[in-house]
């Protein structure tokens, strides 16, 4: 998909399978491993369940979610639990915080991340080993985590908020992410989007405009 950058003049970045490596499928090898035999059905990059909404929503705290995963695998210790939730999550590839970094310095730029509490410790820890950044914010204008604002994607009313809350015209705003579910959402506001695929990358995709720089 070609993009007119020259329309642009805002960025909205997903973080998981945009700005930081993940995989599914560890989790769901990790749960099932525990004893959790149909968690794919439960929890994948396509759809999810009731119990992993509230978790993003901010609903529910860890311990209520590792209380709700012990009604299925009651032998489990909560140790293992948090490890096998945070099993989908990689690190952050070489460059590619510098590109965020260079991305921002040309547009206005947010992250929007469907994520929680659980999810968030361990990237921050992973952030500050790779890069010495505590914190995924420090990068951005302003990022809406989910968790944190009660809303998630692709609902409508998520990207209303941030369009809402920074000002930004719809048409003139870029939405990256790696679900093809939640650029629905993001059209139907009338924002440009842009599906990342594995074989993608930010740096493929702003290349052109950041040599630019």
């Amino acid at each position: 998909m070609k993009l007119d950058f020259g329309s642009i003049d805002a960025v909205i970045l997903d973080l998981g399978g945009v700005i930081l490596n993940i995989d599914y499928q560890r989790t769901i090898d990790a749960f099932q491993a525990l004893g959790f035999d149909d968690f794919d059905a439960q929890y994948s990059k396509m759809q999810q369940s009731g119990l992993f909404d509230d978790l993003e929503m901010g609903r529910i705290d860890q311990a209520a979610f590792v209380s709700r995963i012990q009604e299925v695998i009651p032998y489990a210790p909560d140790a293992e639990i948090i490890s096998a939730w945070n099993a989908l999550l990689g690190d952050f590839p070489e460059g590619r915080i510098e590109t965020v970094e260079r991305i921002a310095q040309r547009y206005s730029t947010c992250l929007l991340s469907n994520t929680n509490a659980i999810h968030y410790c361990a990237f921050s820890k992973t952030l500050e080993d790779q890069t010495g950044r505590k914190e995924i914010e420090s990068l951005f204008q302003k990022a809406y985590l989910s968790h944190e604002v009660g809303m998630r994607k692709p609902d409508v009313e998520i990207f209303k908020h941030v369009l809402h809350d920074q000002g930004f015209v719809p048409e003139r705003t870029l939405f990256v992410d790696d679900s093809p579910q939640h650029l629905v959402g993001a059209q139907s506001c009338g924002i440009q989007t842009y599906h990342m695929t594995d074989a993608d990358s930010l740096e493929n995709l702003f290349g052109s405009v950041l040599t630019e720089l």
